[in-house]
């Protein structure tokens, strides 16, 4: 069982401080939770590349193979996104 102590000394349940909190409308923000789904959704766009590496990375020149990945961050109360595209060598990382 879950208790939380007051300052005053006195040791309420937490189930007791979720009731009393639901009944005055108040929402703790930091652990609310946000009612977002994983959405995955197939759809063909455009033509995947030819594996031409077939997991060969031992590169023996420089220059001779970049590779590169987008990631996509939000910034936390704003709309905004943004994208980091780093560019690697694979001869020396």
């Amino acid at each position: 069982m879950v208790t939380i102590a007051i300052k005053k000394g006195c040791i309420v349940n937490h189930k007791r401080v979720l009731r009393n909190m639901k009944e005055n409308k108040l929402v703790c923000s930091k652990f609310h939770k946000i009612g977002r789904r994983y959405s995955f959704f197939k759809v063909k766009v455009g033509k995947t590349a030819n594996n031409i590496l077939n997991r060969k990375f031992a590169i023996k020149e420089t220059n001779e193979v970049w590779i590169s990945d987008v990631t996509k961050f939000k910034i936390p109360g704003s709309q905004l996104k943004l994208y980091l595209s780093p560019i690697m060598n694979l001869f020396n990382s």
